[in-house]
């Protein structure tokens, strides 16, 4: 019996020290916060969560934002709600699958994330 309660109590201390693993990786959505310049960071209103994460496939339209290298490849957007001017729609960020490395920026009104 005490060898089967020591076994539940490693692979409930394993469970839970790996989520506290899990939780300290940076989210997507910040690392795509960090790529804002200050007036861009200006235009969210709530919080940098109040975004819409996508995986895309990058396409030729893409490729002055991103680059020709990533034709047909895999990337993710991360779209920031309500940051639309009366000039640009939405503030897109294009991540690489690592999700720390921004590929570049764009806005919604050239997006093909829909």
């Amino acid at each position: 019996m005490r060898k089967i309660s020591g076994i539940l109590l490693i692979i409930t201390l394993v469970i839970f020290v790996s989520g506290c693993f899990e939780k300290a990786e940076v989210q997507i959505e910040m690392q795509a916060y960090i790529g804002l310049t200050d007036a861009e960071r200006a235009l969210i209103p709530v919080s940098p969560g109040d975004s819409i994460v996508a995986k895309i496939i990058v396409t030729e339209e893409l490729t002055s934002i991103i680059g020709e290298q990533y034709v047909g490849e895999d990337v993710y957007s991360v779209t920031f709600n309500q940051t639309a001017t009366d000039a640009n729609g939405d503030i897109i960020v294009y991540m690489a699958l690592d999700k720390r490395t921004v590929l570049g920026k764009g806005y919604s009104t050239h997006s093909l994330t829909r």
